[in-house]
């Protein structure tokens, strides 16, 4: 019952239902739930991490961002992202069927434009092998 297949050629398909769901805390609240998709510890796949993070309608809003060292790229699946950012008067708005590149060590959060609306996005994050290599700052 193996999550991932590999061609012989080495393209790597995921079933996302079948990849560990875990929870990004913040301030001891779950900000979102996340399915990791990509990442070297999971998947014969390396220089990035990829995966789909889940916000439901009331979900928690950190009062600031945090960073890490890498690019990382949203793409959103469903509702609207509002990108948090150090300055609020920088913060960003991104609709279902957009994406967004956040350069690493920039502050951010992506969380619901609407908090009585579930947001779903796509994330990749550059330059690394596997998430345990993402260090949250802030």
């Amino acid at each position: 019952n193996k999550s991932f297949n590999t061609s012989n050629c080495g393209i790597v398909t995921v079933d996302p239902s079948a990849m560990p769901l875990s929870s990004h805390m913040v301030d001891g609240q779950i900000m979102c739930d996340f399915r990791t998709l990509f990442s070297a510890d999971q998947t014969p796949t390396s220089k990035m991490v990829a995966g789909i993070a889940y916000s439901p309608a009331g979900s928690y809003v950190p009062a600031k961002g945090h960073t890490h060292d890498q690019d990382e790229v949203y793409w959103v699946i469903k509702g609207t992202a509002r990108i948090i950012t150090a300055e609020s008067s920088d913060d960003v708005l991104v609709s279902a069927g957009q994406a967004v590149f956040i350069p690493g060590n920039v502050e951010h959060a992506a969380v619901p434009a609407d908090p009585d609306e579930e947001m779903v996005l796509f994330y990749v994050f550059c330059d690394a092998d596997s998430f345990s290599e993402i260090v949250y700052k802030g």
